[in-house]
């Protein structure tokens, strides 16, 4: 017997939602009894346990599964996945990038927890990740110059990512790189394209670097200001042309 069909899951004696089992499958994880790539039981033993019927329990493995909670892997059954924190803001993406109330709203969240970063970053950073950033930001201004849209947000997001955990609070570099996940790639991508639109991104960063070179937190908070401010106006005039290429 396995430790996923020797646990306890609880029995529902009435029909209720699909949104109630996936609450319980939740707890199980939150309480460690599940983890990841842990095998969940079957629907038909799932459906047992829970006295629920099998569309029930396939509705909230559904839910689970369009949050990234599980994975589901046809012939084999449910896993519980990585629970990485890219992987569970990934569904979320769209909703960011289409409604403007929601761009607000992550651009709010995004200078609370990249302004409170980069003070500390300011204060902490090392001579060595001060140089991969000034290597990030040539080789970014290359990868802009040739059109290589891909490999200048990958080079954007280690930007970023160097900052964050340069600030040497790992719990605020977690929530930066989850709030950096609600930015698709493709809109990132197609951000870099609009020209005329928006300030390129690297001149915003080297203004970043050079405040962070002079370990003075006032100016680097202040160079990511702008910087937001900018990212905040192309994602408001993507979205405003419906995602659309310019």
């Amino acid at each position: 017997m396995t430790h996923s069909q020797a646990m306890k899951f609880i029995s529902y004696k009435k029909a209720v939602l699909p949104d109630l089992i996936v609450e319980d499958i939740l707890k199980l994880i939150k309480d460690g009894q599940l983890v990841p790539g842990e095998k969940l039981p079957s629907e038909r033993e799932l459906a047992t346990q829970m006295q629920v019927g099998r569309p029930t329990v396939r509705s909230a493995l559904r839910a689970l599964a369009s949050m990234n909670v599980i994975d589901i892997r046809p012939g084999s059954g449910a896993y519980v996945s990585s629970l990485s924190a890219a992987s569970l803001v990934e569904h979320l993406e769209f909703v960011y990038f289409l409604d403007p109330a929601s761009i607000s709203q992550l651009y709010e969240a995004r200078r609370a927890i990249e302004l409170a970063a980069i003070a500390l970053a300011a204060e902490r950073i090392t001579d060595d990740e001060l140089a991969e950033m000034e290597s990030c930001l040539e080789k970014m201004a290359l990868a802009d110059a040739e059109s290589r849209h891909s490999d200048a947000y990958a080079l954007d997001r280690a930007f970023h990512k160097i900052i964050a955990t340069a600030s040497r609070n790992p719990l605020l570099a977690q929530f930066v790189n989850v709030v950096a996940e609600l930015v698709s790639v493709e809109y990132r991508k197609k951000i870099m394209r609009m020209r005329g639109t928006v300030t390129t991104p690297t001149n915003d960063h080297q203004v970043i670097l050079n405040a962070l070179k002079q370990r003075d937190p006032e100016a680097a908070q202040a160079a990511m200001l702008v910087h937001l401010a900018h990212s905040e106006e192309g994602h408001r005039n993507l979205a405003a042309n419906g995602g659309a290429d310019t």
